[in-house]
């Protein structure tokens, strides 16, 4: 188990006067703006998490060099510095795979531990997760935050990774679908839908996700499918009708996406969805609009 705070205090302090302000703030839901120094951060985390693994291509037990842990042990430190003591942090987990990577290192030239260290271990959470497992959580998370600061290619990237070390994460080929979608790499994005698809087949809102792809790239039939779909997993799902009648208008059935909206509608009322009742009223006077 790493030994916390073997430097000296003044230097610890020098070295995270700014770094209060890159983490503690995150929030996983929000859709904020933060400092490009933050983004940045994660970025060269990232390419060396990816150039690490590619050398020794496995998380698992490995021989780090004095330099690797040198900076891993400055990034502990600092994700610690910032993210505290909350378990329910967005980067939790790299802060957790950081520290088994780091744990290999000193059980081998650092094997004495001290009460504080004993401590620590004894708070371990996640013993159970191997190393691999641990690494695509932490590369999937990197992702989201690097997706809300824009950085859109080095997400994709990170959502890769998270992709080689968990086969079967299929919500990180949803994220990553979605950011291709955004991308406009439609075919692509359909791809990644298929594959989470895969490995959650009773999930409407893949379904749904998949659709909206299909409806971009020009396949409004086959969209129509997956918006059934989604509908027969979950009749209660409002925003699956309102896509499917926003398919409808496209294959030129004003009716029935009138009677799609009309029902998405109802249900985003009683679900209280404010923000999806403003677009499917929109849609609803859009429609009004083409047929008078």
């Amino acid at each position: 188990m790493r030994i916390i705070g073997r430097r000296k205090l003044d230097e610890f302090a020098k070295r995270h006067s700014t770094a209060r302000q890159r983490l503690q703030h995150f929030d996983p839901v929000a859709s904020v703006t933060y400092p490009e120094g933050t983004y940045q951060w994660l970025v060269e985390i990232l390419d060396r998490l990816i150039n690490f693994w590619e050398r020794h291509g496995h998380f698992g037990t490995t021989n780090l060099t004095e330099n690797e842990y040198e900076w891993l042990d400055d990034v502990l430190e600092e994700l610690i510095y910032s993210v505290g003591e909350n378990e329910n942090h967005i980067l939790a987990p790299l802060i957790e795979f950081v520290t088994r990577l780091i744990s290999s290192y000193e059980d081998a030239y650092v094997p004495k531990l001290t009460e504080q260290s004993l401590k620590l271990a004894e708070k371990e959470t996640l013993e159970d997760v191997s190393e691999d497992d641990l690494a695509a959580h932490a590369f999937f998370l990197i992702g989201y935050l690097l997706y809300q600061g824009k950085q859109a290619e080095k997400a994709l990237a990170a959502y890769g990774m998270a992709i080689a070390l968990k086969p079967n994460f299929w919500e990180a080929y949803n994220n990553r679908g979605g950011l291709l979608q955004e991308l406009c790499k439609y075919d692509e994005a359909i791809a990644d839908f298929g594959k989470a698809i895969g490995f959650a087949p009773n999930s409407a809102e893949l379904y749904v996700n998949r659709g909206c792809a299909k409806g971009l790239s020009g396949q409004h039939k086959h969209a129509k499918d997956d918006f059934n779909y989604a509908i027969k997993l979950n009749p209660s799902y409002a925003k699956a009708y309102c896509c499917r009648g926003m398919t409808k208008i496209e294959l030129n059935r004003p009716d029935d996406a009138k009677s799609d909206f009309q029902t998405a509608l109802e249900l985003a009322e009683q679900q209280k969805q404010e923000n999806l009742i403003i677009s499917i009223q929109k849609k609803i006077q859009e429609l009004s609009n083409l047929t008078t």
